[in-house]
């Protein structure tokens, strides 16, 4: 899993498969996802992405990363009312579910207020500020090409990218 920030425009890539040639769909109004032939989500993309982790310095202070994989599934779609209460995470939580072959990513503790479907059979948790609570992908297994879930551990590489600035027209 690749992420890559933009300080300059507040942007985060983030990219599960080398390649991508895809079609983008709204999540939110700041969160898009890019998608294959197949339907299958290969990475999201996110504006003002300080204000979804809710850390004012990505190009300095990234989120650690949790990785684990539970005995069981749960019910990973979350749902909840206005009000309540949502914690900033220390770190983007990533469990895989063995028994539905699903990656679910959780950006922000706690319930989501509303629950949209990407693809049919992808889902997204969104916080009432329209950041992302959550994300569950299927085909996991596939999309991170992992062999065996149990000894599997995610490489996680992110990058600052720092964009060059467009030079001036002379007039």
């Amino acid at each position: 899993m690749k992420c890559t920030y933009y300080p300059d425009i507040d942007y985060l890539a983030i990219t599960f498969a080398d390649n991508i040639e895809e079609t983008r769909v709204n999540v939110t109004h700041m969160v898009r996802a890019s998608l294959d032939e197949d339907d299958r989500i290969q990475g999201l993309s996110i504006v003002k992405a300080s204000r979804q982790f809710r850390n004012t310095d990505l190009a300095t202070s990234i989120p650690e990363v949790a990785w684990e994989v539970p005995a069981h599934d749960i019910n990973v779609t979350l749902s909840g009312g206005s009000g309540n209460g949502l914690a900033p995470t220390d770190k983007l939580r990533l469990a895989y579910f063995l028994d539905s072959n699903t990656l679910h990513l959780e950006f922000t503790e706690g319930p989501a207020d509303l629950v949209v479907d990407i693809t049919d059979c992808d889902i997204a948790d969104i916080n009432e500020d329209g950041t992302l609570n959550g994300i569950s992908i299927s085909w996991a297994q596939e999309l991170l090409q992992i062999e065996d879930a149990t000894t599997y551990i995610p490489e996680f590489q992110w990058t600052v990218h720092e964009r060059k600035p467009t030079p001036a027209i002379a007039t």
